[in-house]
């Protein structure tokens, strides 16, 4: 067997949003079905998003001498994480169909917080992104 048959193969990965209680696939009012389009987690351009967040991180440690973190920082981290790794989207909010913008992003992840589960165990998947 050769290893490189199981690299990834896309640097991005499509999920489809589901009810967070029934598990039914939620649609758009034009009956498309609501998707975020995400960076795969293996890509080189989610690990530069992820490298930029630590450099930040490090550089703010160096800066005040302390690599404390608190809950509320960790939090920060992992929704720009998630913002920082979205490309697109086809969702409903608030009663139309939004383009992607970083600061919606924020909002909609922080109210509609069961999304964020949806999306890692999307990622957790590494079946959807190695070759056969």
């Amino acid at each position: 067997m050769d290893l490189k048959s199981l690299s990834a193969t896309t640097d991005n990965l499509v999920v489809t949003l589901k009810h967070p209680a029934t598990k039914e696939v939620l649609y758009n009012d034009d009956r498309t079905p609501m998707t975020i389009t995400m960076l795969s987690p293996f890509s080189k351009d989610a690990k530069a998003v992820l490298h930029t967040l630590t450099d930040r991180r490090l550089a703010e440690a160096s800066k005040t001498g302390t690599t404390k973190m608190k809950a509320a920082d960790l939090e920060n981290y992992s929704l720009d994480s998630l913002v920082g790794t979205t490309l697109e989207w086809n969702i409903t909010w608030d009663g139309i169909k939004p383009e992607f913008t970083a600061e919606l992003a924020r909002d909609v992840y922080t109210l509609a917080f069961w999304i964020k589960d949806q999306i890692e165990e999307e990622q957790n998947k590494t079946v959807d992104f190695m070759k056969g």
